[in-house]
């Protein structure tokens, strides 16, 4: 075997083996940080007490917004050490985020480099990583319960991906997405068995809290979240929030969060019920503009697992768009498209392409934009320039295709 090959298999296997080392050092320095997972377990906390989670406020201006499954399932980590019970969500996390990339790799052809690879792929999302984990977020275990449920459906494994799947949905609604999708890509029994265990999950807690108490959880989540609320379409209560429905908002309004900075960026004001109407319009040609990726006539099979990528990571990085309420850490989503367009340019480097490398480079900058210039995080937040980037990645991988001579 060339010897240069080895040199290089072993420089991309010790490349890979530094990120993981870089990870155990992050999360080594953040120890003692319970940040949003402090909320959880005192949810949990509250739950065993038969008090309402969905009504109390965990410090100032922050709500529980996870099912009542979930908070039952966190109890035996209430008896823990805030710190400790959050380190090892942490790592669990951390874990379940390096099988997310395993199988982003299983979806190509292999590549040389595959290091140096991820390495740009960390780069590239580092704020969105670094903002999950800091703040002790969910995401990332989001992001792998959507790549591996399919996974365990391409195996025949119905009942564990749908169980996966479901659990995901109940723990937070954004993987429900992937229903229709299953649907649409003729896999019938993942679907139903999805909403099957769907059901069960939201029931489950009734074994253990009661009847009465589980129904009255479920009717004041679902009032806490319901989209028709004025809060979860103009939404812009807190500075940080970045989806659709907030960006639209700043266009046509001029009131502000109580923390933003109060700087102008709207164009005109409009009535609040004309901006639900325009959000609702946005929402629908984001949801129109995926059939590009899902290609007509429905209910036929991908056309390979690179086209199954391709339209995986559009469906993962346009969720946080257009479901309300989403923070930076929730386009932790947006890491199979920035995977599938960091392969892209690897694997194909065609002068036709070279604007897309530029346009990734500036969307990229937008993205980590409060990272890399952190004092001014607040002004970012103000115009929501992660939007903007992430928008422009779907630009991006709209042209991106898989080509034919790629998906034998």
């Amino acid at each position: 075997m060339n010897s240069t090959f080895l040199k290089k298999k072993f420089a991309d296997r010790y490349l890979n083996y530094f990120l993981i080392l870089v990870g155990i050092i992050f999360l080594l320095a953040e120890l003692k940080r319970v940040s949003d997972f402090g909320i959880f377990l005192q949810a949990s906390k509250d739950l065993a007490l038969g008090k309402d989670i969905y009504q109390i406020w965990y410090g100032v201006g922050f709500r529980y917004y996870y099912s009542p499954l979930f908070a039952l399932l966190l109890r035996p980590l209430t008896l823990l050490p805030p710190y400790l019970a959050a380190s090892l969500w942490s790592v669990l996390s951390m874990i379940l985020l390096i099988r997310t990339i395993a199988l982003l790799h299983a979806y190509v052809p292999r590549i040389e480099n595959r290091g140096r690879l991820n390495l740009l792929l960390v780069i590239c999302t580092s704020a969105l990583l670094y903002a999950n984990f800091h703040n002790n977020q969910m995401t990332a275990f989001l992001l792998w319960a959507i790549i591996e449920c399919i996974e365990q459906f391409r195996k025949g494994r119905w009942i564990l991906g749908s169980f996966i799947l479901a659990l995901g949905i109940n723990i937070k609604l954004l993987p429900i997405v992937l229903v229709p999708y299953l649907v649409y890509r003729t896999k019938y029994k993942a679907a139903v068995l999805t909403i099957l265990f769907m059901v069960i999950f939201w029931l489950v807690p009734a074994v253990f809290i009661g009847w009465d108490y589980n129904m009255k959880l479920l009717h004041s989540y679902w009032n806490y979240i319901n989209p028709t609320l004025k809060q979860n379409v103009i939404d812009i209560d807190e500075p940080g929030l970045l989806s659709i429905s907030s960006l639209v908002t700043t266009w046509f309004t001029d009131q502000f969060s109580i923390n933003e900075l109060g700087y102008r960026r709207h164009f005109i004001v409009l009535p609040n019920q004309m901006i639900g109407y325009l959000i609702l319009l946005v929402r629908l040609c984001i949801i129109f503009f995926a059939l590009h990726f899902l290609k007509w006539p429905p209910f036929h099979k991908a056309r390979s697992r690179t086209h199954e990528l391709w339209e995986l990571s559009f469906l993962c990085l346009v969720t946080p768009l257009i479901f309300p309420h989403q923070q930076n850490y929730g386009f932790v989503l947006i890491l199979p498209a920035v995977f599938y367009i960091l392969y892209s340019f690897k694997s194909d480097a065609s002068p036709a392409r070279t604007w897309q490398k530029w346009l990734f480079v500036f969307s990229v900058l937008l993205i980590n934009a409060g990272l890399l210039f952190g004092p001014y995080k607040f002004l970012f937040w103000n115009y929501k320039v992660l939007t903007y980037g992430v928008l422009m990645l779907g630009l991006i991988i709209a042209f991106l295709s898989p080509l034919k001579e790629k998906e034998s």
